[in-house]
């Protein structure tokens, strides 16, 4: 079963998650999100359009998992729009 065989939104599902992978690699990579373990550092006004994932314990476990479920969140909805986008490209190009 290949890409042509699959339904229209599925296909745009996928297509919705390899965006926001390649969205938030690069806004890793271009210093947009930052990953700190302190909040003090980013009180100041330039630093507040900045995506921050702060660390409230002492505990490194907790950073990782809210950040874990915060990304995990983030391509579940991108496979919803991108499902429910290629759901709408199936039902106009099946006329």
């Amino acid at each position: 079963m290949g890409w042509k065989d699959w339904s229209y939104w599925l296909k745009g599902g996928i297509i919705g998650i390899l965006i926001s992978l390649v969205f938030l690699a690069s806004s890793y990579f271009t210093g947009q999100i930052k990953i700190v373990s302190y909040i003090n550092q980013c009180l100041i006004p330039p630093c507040s359009s900045d995506l921050h994932f702060y660390l409230f314990s002492n505990s490194n476990f907790l950073f990782v998992r809210e950040f874990l479920i915060s990304m995990i969140v983030i391509l579940i909805c991108c496979f919803i729009i991108g499902s429910f986008i290629g759901w709408i490209v199936g039902k106009i190009k099946s006329r």
